[in-house]
């Protein structure tokens, strides 16, 4: 398996180095092994996204500042939102599974575009 060292990795190390915790330490709080906190740092692996949000819960950040990219500093204000809010999960699963589909531009903009009408309509008929 390819590595792919990045953001995640790396903060997540210095997040571990901050805290003075070993890396068997980290993985007894979170539950999985320590090969697996190691392939974390070193981008040999990918946390799912509940294990993502395990993580920024352990260490108290919300889940923006363990993936943004580097350099990056701050979230645009209508996407933090929806990785700062408790019920973030299904946004960002949803996010996930429409990037693994590789959809067309056109097609994306026609899916958003489905689902503002959608809210609209839900919003009309609650009031």
């Amino acid at each position: 398996m390819n590595s792919f060292p990045g953001p995640l990795g790396q903060r997540l190390r210095r997040l571990r180095q901050s805290r003075h915790l070993s890396m068997a330490k980290l993985a007894e709080a979170l539950g999985c092994s320590t090969d697996y906190v190691w392939k974390l740092e070193t981008g040999r692996a990918r946390p799912s996204l509940s294990f993502l949000n395990q993580i920024a819960t352990f260490f108290g950040v919300d889940t923006a500042t363990l993936i943004k990219p580097a350099g990056e500093h701050e979230l645009p204000a209508d996407l933090q939102q929806f990785v700062t809010r408790e019920d973030s999960l299904p946004y960002l699963v949803l996010a996930k599974e429409l990037e693994e589909a590789h959809l067309p531009p056109e097609m994306l903009r026609s899916l958003i575009e489905a689902v503002r009408l959608a809210a609209k309509n839900l919003n009309k008929t609650e009031e």
